[in-house]
C-alpha cells in the first residue's frame, strides 16, 4: 500500500544518507544514460534532418550501429575490465562518451555519426554492466530496490532538466550546441567520480 511504499522510500534515503559515497557513485554514474536517452529520443532526429541534411535511412543506420556497439560491450566489457576496479572502467567509458558528444557537436558527417553511434552503444552498455556490478556488491539485497528507485528518480529529473533546456530555440536551431552541453554534463559527472574514486573503491557499507 501507499504507506509501505513511503516507508521503503524513506529506508532508501536513510541508507544513502549513511552511505554518501554510494549516493555519489549511483547518481553521477548515471551521466551517460542521461545523455544517451536525450540523444536517441530528442536530439538525433533533429541532428540527422537539419544538421546533416540526411534522410530516414541515416537515422535507422545510426540506430543499427548503436546496437552493434551495445551488444559488443555487453559481451566483452567484463573481460576488458576484469583486472581493474569498476569505477576505473566507468571513468574511462565516460571519458570516451565526452569525446563522442564533442565529435557529434563539432563535425557534420554521416560516417562520423555512425562511428560515434557504435561508441555510444559501447559506453552506455559498458557503464551499465560495471555500475550494476558495483551496486550489487555494495548494497544489501533487501535495500537495493529502494536505493535504485531513488537513484532512478534523480536520473529522470536530470533528463527532464536537460530536455527542457534543449527545447530552447538556441539549441533547436543548431542541435550541435546541445551535444557540447552534453559533453560538459558527462565530464562534470566523470570528474566527480574521479575525485571520489579512492573512497568509492574503499567504501564499507554502513547499514545499522
Amino acid at each position: 500500500d501507499e504507506g509501505a511504499l513511503l516507508d521503503r522510500f524513506k529506508n532508501g534515503i536513510t541508507f544513502l544518507k549513511r552511505n554518501p559515497t554510494i549516493f555519489k557513485f549511483g547518481a553521477f554514474s548515471y551521466g551517460v544514460f542521461v545523455v544517451l536517452i536525450i540523444h536517441s529520443i530528442m536530439l538525433l532526429p533533429n541532428y540527422v534532418s537539419n544538421h546533416l541534411g540526411a534522410d530516414g535511412a541515416t537515422f535507422a543506420l545510426a540506430d543499427v550501429f548503436y546496437t552493434v556497439g551495445a551488444l559488443s560491450a555487453g559481451i566483452g566489457v567484463r573481460k576488458l575490465f576484469k583486472n581493474t576496479h569498476p569505477i576505473n572502467g566507468i571513468i574511462i567509458l565516460m571519458l570516451i562518451c565526452v569525446g563522442v558528444c564533442l565529435t557529434l557537436g563539432l563535425t557534420q558527417s554521416k560516417w562520423s555519426l555512425f562511428a560515434m553511434s557504435i561508441l555510444f552503444g559501447i559506453c552506455n552498455s559498458g557503464v551499465r554492466v560495471l555500475r550494476v556490478t558495483y551496486l550489487f556488491e555494495h548494497i544489501p539485497n533487501n535495500t537495493i530496490g529502494r536505493v535504485a528507485s531513488i537513484l532512478q528518480s534523480l536520473n529522470l529529473g536530470a533528463r527532464a532538466l536537460l530536455s527542457a533546456l534543449f527545447l530552447v530555440p538556441f539549441f533547436v536551431k543548431d542541435v550541435s550546441r546541445a551535444y557540447l552541453v552534453e559533453a560538459c554534463f558527462v565530464f562534470m559527472c566523470m570528474l566527480i567520480l574521479a575525485i571520489n574514486a579512492k573512497k568509492i573503491k574503499a567504501h564499507q557499507i554502513v547499514d545499522d
